[in-house]
């Protein structure tokens, strides 16, 4: 119960004569204050331990002064991606141990919230020209001709379902480009870095990759499905985006020696690649079967389970009846992010 101090100087004064908790209650009554005798004698003892000073009534100490939210702010502002717990584990930015619900309320006070980052790439001005041009360029092709696209790929395989990655902003903080085309954080569990082909009769290889990929990894990667698969040199048309593995200058020459037909692909366009897709199933596969997966030699062999299967290859094949659809879009959006 709050009292005002015109009420806490009566309860103490009668205190203070002597008289005992009811008759006080009764006094203050009169006043029309009702109040327990127990909160009578607990209000009298916090004014004795204070030496008879005015009570303090602002509660606990603050955990977190003015210098202390500075430094907060100003970690903030050069990583947008910091969290309520990593300022919650900094000795330096909490060292009054305080928890993390405490350090969100205080985020959320001096204005930084929470905003999920969106994770389709905010285009550059350069790049959105050259996907306009590249989907005027594709909308002459028929449907046979983009059949005989090979859609490729590398990427991260786990069977953990993906968390969401978080930015702080506050009033008028414009999000950079770096913050929209971060990558969702994984949370825990086995990985493994695989390299995958699909054709539009459905998947033709997938490679587990040990370590880091680099140029000779990946040519070793390119002859060796083309040595198997010598069919699909001619008549047919190799996708792939443009990492620096892909552009090098060893991967180029083997395609010109080859004689081998690229599809010239725009940068910043993972909505273009059905392939995405196949990850996303992969994904969804072996979420479902994590509980017999124990280690990643279970994971990939799994993995492949999952590519070479008839609901990846029907996957596929309605992928591929999406192409067009997704440089009509394109079109329509004037080079700029699509649904897809």
């Amino acid at each position: 119960m709050t009292l005002s101090e015109f009420e806490l100087g009566k309860l103490i004064k009668l205190k203070k004569q002597g008289y005992p908790g009811w008759v006080v209650q009764q006094r203050l009554k009169e006043i029309d204050v009702e109040i327990s005798i127990n909160q009578i004698n607990l209000l009298f003892r916090k004014w004795e331990r204070q030496g008879g000073r005015k009570i303090d009534r602002r509660g606990r100490a603050k955990l977190f002064n003015e210098e202390l939210i500075e430094k907060i702010k100003q970690r903030i502002r050069v990583n947008r991606t910091t969290t309520a717990v990593d300022i919650q584990k900094s000795k330096t930015l909490n060292p009054n141990g305080a928890s993390v619900r405490c350090v969100q309320y205080l985020l959320k006070e001096v204005g930084f919230n929470c905003r999920k980052s969106p994770s389709r790439p905010m285009l550059s001005d350069q790049n959105v020209d050259r996907r306009y041009e590249f989907a005027l360029d594709m909308s002459e092709w028929s449907q046979n001709k983009i059949r005989q696209i090979l859609f490729s790929d590398e990427c991260k395989i786990f069977c953990q379902k993906r968390g969401n990655s978080f930015i702080r902003v506050n009033k008028g903080y414009k999000v950079q480009i770096q913050l929209f085309t971060q990558t969702q954080k994984n949370h825990g569990g086995k990985e493994i870095m695989v390299w995958a082909i699909i054709s539009n009769n459905g998947p033709l290889r997938i490679v587990q990759i040990e370590g880091l990929m680099n140029s000779e990894k990946y040519l070793s990667i390119i002859q060796d499905f083309y040595r198997y698969n010598s069919q699909y040199k001619s008549f047919y048309i190799f996708q792939q985006d443009n990492c620096r593995v892909h552009t090098s200058k060893i991967i180029k020459s083997y395609f010109e020696e080859q004689q081998i037909e690229q599809l010239s692909w725009p940068s910043q366009s993972p909505d273009l690649n059905i392939i995405e897709h196949i990850w996303s199933f992969l994904k969804n596969y072996l979420f479902e079967k994590q509980q017999k997966i124990r280690n990643k030699d279970d994971l990939w062999e799994f993995c492949k389970k999952g590519f070479y299967s008839s609901e990846c290859s029907e996957l596929i094949t309605k992928l591929y009846s999406t192409f067009t659809d997704r440089i009509e879009e394109l079109i329509r959006s004037n080079g700029n992010n699509t649904h897809y």
